[in-house]
């Protein structure tokens, strides 16, 4: 007779309506989870603290709504003037642009998890670039008319865009007379089945999805005449590359691209001859182990920052150990570094030619090392000024005229405020400050941060503990610990409060449940971004092989004196890489972690993406001992504790076959363990329509935890 985990692999391939199989039941806890469903999102108790600014045409001056819908007030701020006045009506400062000049969505990303694709407007918005039937089109903004502009696309090699891009997927050149654009070769490459469960005859479609160590779509850049359809293919070289077009260079007379090789090891910047497509290499960089951007490459490029003198750039290096910007020239070559030592800068917010200074947002306080600051440095190199002040992370905004900027800050404990301050950090005026009377009459606490030791015994790591509304430290209360811990992400709560998607799992989540009994942790260890080269590269080659052990370590610390957290009954969670890591984790700690939810689940090894998994383990020809060491299936037997497995069968970042994998060793294994099973949701557990993240699946995680850690209640 079959093991009633076969049964339940069986079972899962029928897939006929939303499932769990052979969870325990739970009873429905949504009129006693009060305080659970308002920790989720804790924004409607946060009064004030933000706003949206609408600049005037004057760059200085801007308007803003506050207050409730019941009582909203227009609020019009002039930093010249030094004013700031209520208004009886919206200022018709700026006419709307007819609708036929907006872009239209080209089509849905679904099961991306990124937007909608949309049209590219030509610089005088006359004319929008369209993809239609494997072909570029353009649409008329006069008329709306659709003119077919190419016509050699076809399924297999297209013109279109890989599934990731988060950025403009064309450019026009500034006179609008050519677009650069790419297609792509998917002969050979690996495609993903993803198939519509829920149709009278079931549906399935094709995704590509290259394996490491496989057959890679292969991009070609062209440049393709708008009123034509002529096409000049740009020389970007042969081998294993992904491209990506950064745009023209002001005068037009070269497109400029960024070619990255396949182990994410080296970058060229190059430039294309519009004529003839030959190309040169403007600047290249190169890691030893990664570059350690690599891994947002396909969403938002290499961070290159074109300055308006249409001659030089920043780029952003890790080159020192710590990431820095550095100056170029286009035709020259390297000028000097604008920034040094050991912080890590983040992101150009403003280039002011005039005042020849670059703004820019850097973890720049050494005693608070993930602390978010703006600062300014002259385009000349030398010392990096910081202009904000107050702990925790600020979020700039600043004026069309560069003059002035909005910096909204918070902290774990100090809800946000909006401050205006003038170019220099002079503080002209605070114009919201939140209150939090709501939430304080709540229960609510703040997270509370801790430092501890990696598995080293010497390298501190960060995190934050969430506690319950009504926590009494002399109760005993199991333990819960949110896992990421890819090298993409850094999850530690270190603002007030956030919104989105990330927000809801990385900070929502996690501080909710807590609600229901559970001291709920959350940490980075090393092999995070945020913290230096050194902190990343332990991911290097060796995914799967320290981290659970910094986990493990951080988490017992932590516990060692705070006797209120029950290690007798732990649990962890997470998606994507955490799913993953929650899986590693009840594999091989089990002694430390006794029940766990693994939603998105990645099995890292021989059979994943490339694009996501090369960057940090080499490549598989050079590295085949680290990809086998990293998978979780060969493991399976030494599963002790309870596990849930949470999967969306359109998945095509972590396949639902790589689940059923997993699945698979547990039953040979004779391991039982649990599933959900949600047909037709991606990796975000968002469906066609773009629903937010199942409610039924954040259910089946907290009942599950509840039911197997027993919170008091």
């Amino acid at each position: 007779m079959p093991s009633s985990s076969t049964l339940l692999v069986n079972r899962c391939l029928l897939i006929s309506a939303l499932l769990i199989t052979t969870l325990p039941a739970v009873a429905d806890q949504r009129g006693q989870d009060t305080l659970f469903e308002r920790y989720l999102d804790l924004q409607p108790l946060i009064k004030g603290g933000a706003l949206s600014p609408r600049w005037m045409a004057d760059g200085n001056s801007f308007w803003y709504v506050e207050g409730s819908d019941a009582e909203q007030r227009i609020m019009l701020v002039d930093p010249v003037k030094g004013t700031l006045e209520q208004l009886a009506q919206l200022p018709e400062d700026r006419a709307e642009l007819p609708v036929r000049t907006h872009p239209r969505q080209v089509r849905s990303r679904f099961p991306s998890i990124l937007p909608a694709l949309y049209e590219v407007p030509s610089p005088d918005r006359d004319r929008f670039i369209n993809l239609k039937d494997h072909n570029l089109w353009l649409r008329s903004a006069a008329d709306d008319q659709l003119r077919q502009l190419t016509g050699d696309g076809v399924e297999g090699f297209a013109w279109d865009t890989n599934a990731w891009i988060g950025r403009p997927w064309s450019h026009w050149s500034p006179d609008g007379t050519l677009i650069a654009a790419t297609k792509y070769d998917l002969s050979g490459v690996h495609m993903v089945p993803v198939v519509d469960w829920l149709q009278r005859e079931e549906v399935v479609s094709y995704y590509p999805y290259p394996l490491v160590g496989d057959v890679m779509p292969r991009a070609e850049i062209q440049l393709v005449n708008a009123t034509t359809g002529k096409t000049v293919q740009v020389h970007s070289g042969q081998g294993d590359y992904y491209l990506d077009i950064v745009g023209f260079r002001q005068d037009g007379s070269e497109l400029l691209f960024t070619r990255l090789s396949r182990d994410s090891k080296k970058l060229d910047f190059m430039a294309a001859d519009i004529a003839s497509g030959e190309t040169r290499t403007i600047m290249s960089e190169s890691a030893g182990t990664f570059l350690n951007w690599t891994p947002y490459y396909m969403v938002a490029g290499a961070p290159i920052i074109l300055l308006d003198d249409g001659k030089r750039f920043i780029f952003k290096s890790q080159s020192s150990g710590w990431n820095n910007f550095y100056l170029y020239d286009l035709d020259h070559g390297l000028l000097h570094a604008l920034t040094s030592g050991q912080s890590v800068v983040g992101n150009v917010m403003r280039v002011d030619l005039a005042r020849d200074t670059v703004f820019y947002t850097a973890q720049s306080d050494p005693k608070r090392v993930y602390d978010v600051h703006l600062n300014r440095v002259s385009l000349q190199g030398g010392r990096s000024q910081q202009l904000t002040a107050a702990p925790g992370q600020h979020r700039i905004s600043f004026s069309p005229s560069g003059k002035f900027f909005l910096d909204t800050h918070s902290s774990l404990d100090r809800p946000p405020t909006v401050e205006l301050r003038d170019a220099d950090g002079k503080l002209l005026k605070i114009l919201a400050e939140a209150n939090i009377d709501a939430l304080l009459e709540l229960g609510w606490i703040a997270p509370e941060p801790f430092v501890t030791l990696a598995a080293d015994d010497k390298t501190e790591l960060h995190g934050v503990l969430y506690k319950p509304h009504d926590f009494d430290p002399g109760r005993r209360y199991p333990v819960v610990e949110y896992i990421y811990a890819g090298g993409q992400l850094s999850v530690v709560q270190r603002s007030f409060n956030g919104q989105g998607w990330g927000h809801l799992l990385h900070i929502g989540f996690p501080r909710a449940l807590a609600q229901l009994g559970f001291i709920v942790l959350v940490v980075d260890g090393r092999g995070t971004p945020g913290r230096g080269k050194a902190f990343q590269d332990i991911v290097y080659r060796s995914i799967g092989r320290n981290e659970i052990s910094d986990h493990a370590t951080a988490l017992q610390q932590v516990a060692a004196s705070r006797p209120y957290m029950d290690m007798g009954r732990v649990g962890i969670f997470g998606i994507s890489f955490g799913g993953y890591f929650t899986v590693r984790a009840m594999l091989t700690a089990p002694d430390v972690y006794h029940v766990g939810v693994a939603s998105g689940i990645a099995e890292i090894g021989p059979d994943i993406r490339a694009s996501g998994l090369e960057a940090f383990m080499d490549l598989i020809s050079r590295n085949p001992q680290g990809y086998e060491q990293a998978r979780n299936a060969p493991l399976a037997g030494r599963l002790q504790g309870k596990l849930l497995l949470a999967i969306g069968t359109s998945d095509i970042n972590a396949t639902f076959s790589q689940t059923l994998w997993l699945a698979d060793a547990f039953a040979r294994a004779d391991k039982h363990i649990d599933m959900v099973i949600l047909p037709n949701a991606n990796h975000a557990f968002m469906y066609p329509d773009s629903t937010m993240p199942s409610r039924y699946w954040l259910d089946s995680i907290r009942n599950y935890l509840v039911e197997h850690l027993q919170p008091e209640p």
